[in-house]
């Protein structure tokens, strides 16, 4: 956002100095909060997240292993 210093028009007025937008600056803005505004509108101001969890695997009965590799030869 550029800054105008103050300045005297050709009429004699003094303009104080300010800052000013830029063009459709004011039009960007506007259509980016009724996005926002539409988006919480639609969300009714909350927000939910879903987790879901998968179901604890089923109990496995222990297997061992032969006392020794190889079929105990």
């Amino acid at each position: 956002m550029p800054f105008i210093d103050s300045y005297t028009r050709k009429d004699g007025t003094q303009v104080r100095a300010h800052s000013r937008s830029a063009p459709g600056a004011k039009r960007e803005l506007s259509i980016l909060a009724g996005v926002v505004l539409a988006a919480w509108a639609l969300t009714a101001g909350h927000v939910h997240v879903t987790v879901k969890t998968p179901d604890a695997p089923a109990v496995r009965t222990q297997v061992t292993a032969p006392a020794h590799p190889g079929g105990g030869r």
